[in-house]
């Protein structure tokens, strides 16, 4: 048996891609069976790099007398089982930034991925269906039944009715797999796998990718003040400032009725030297409010304040 240099998949790649052998070593054997039948067979087991893009990986390359591959007619030909380790996902795309995802439900993820790697179907059916129940868990939502689990995740706006379809899918495939012990195609899989990755990503990423990158609206409290001591970073000691002043283009992000809400509480926070960056300077009804900046806060202050 010959290992080609063509006929191996590269992980980094993510397709076969030309290799060389840097050590290989075969083994052989002739097995008799019941004194009568002989059969040779042999590994080769090799240490591999990709001439594309010098990724390092191990080989295994098993044939026997009975790997046969009929062609049609009397034409046929003898083929071999290669396996590559570490184990790859073929034609699959893992979620990026699984770091934002909770650790139960990444831990479930990365085990599902080991089991697709491996072509262990029916625990990663098992495992998609896992991860469904695990977010439900996150999201507190208490039903026992995941059908109705997944319902309540379109009832409470975490994701359409279009979603909570293809979930349902997905529940199908890992009570098959579960309770009938059915093998799902892997192709079935792997559609399931973009599915999953969309959802993780519209629950746990996204939202953590765009606040990074892109302003967005303020909705809490809590982004409130981030924002307000993001402000106040670049400003001057013993300025005198108004709220909207500060903000400046940047009160476009927040609701009118949040906004006054927010201040309310802020002059609340100032007034019981809770928030210590800012003095009340002026005060009426019908007056802007002014404020004294007193305190410039650190480039590295937390930005997660709550008075």
């Amino acid at each position: 048996m010959k290992i080609k240099t063509d006929n191996f998949y590269c992980r980094n790649c993510n397709r076969v891609t030309n290799h060389k052998i840097l050590f290989s070593k075969k083994i052989g054997k002739n097995h008799t069976y019941d004194g009568d039948d002989e059969i040779s067979w042999s590994e080769e087991y090799s240490t591999i790099e990709c001439l594309g893009c010098d990724t390092v990986a191990f080989a295994k390359v098993y044939s026997d007398q009975t790997m046969i591959e009929y062609m049609g007619g009397e034409d046929f030909r003898y083929y071999d089982s290669i396996d590559i380790y570490p184990p790859y996902l073929e034609n699959g795309n893992i979620i990026k930034h699984k770091e934002y995802i909770p650790l139960e439900i990444n831990t479930i993820y990365n085990e599902t991925i080991l089991s697709l790697k491996v072509k262990a179907n029916i625990l990663a059916a098992a495992g998609f269906r896992a991860i469904i129940e695990a977010t439900c868990n996150n999201l507190k939502l208490e039903d026992q039944n995941l059908k109705n689990r997944i319902n309540s995740l379109a009832d409470n706006g975490h994701i359409s009715r279009n979603e909570a379809d293809r979930l349902h899918s997905i529940r199908f495939l890992g009570n098959g797999a579960l309770h009938e012990i059915e093998k799902p195609a892997y192709n079935k899989l792997l559609i399931v796998l973009e599915i999953v990755n969309h959802l993780l990503s519209n629950l746990y990423i996204n939202d953590i990718i765009v606040r990074k990158s892109l302003n967005t609206m303020i909705k809490s409290e809590d982004d409130f003040y981030s924002l307000v001591i993001l402000k106040l970073q670049n400003q001057i000691l013993n300025k005198v400032i108004t709220l909207k002043e500060l903000l400046g283009k940047d009160d476009e992000r927040i609701e009118k009725s949040d906004l006054h809400k927010y201040e309310i509480n802020l002059y609340k926070a100032i007034k019981n030297n809770e928030f210590n960056f800012l003095k009340f300077e002026k005060d009426g009804e019908k007056q802007t409010k002014h404020y004294k900046i007193v305190k410039i806060p650190e480039k590295y202050h937390s930005s997660n304040f709550k008075p």
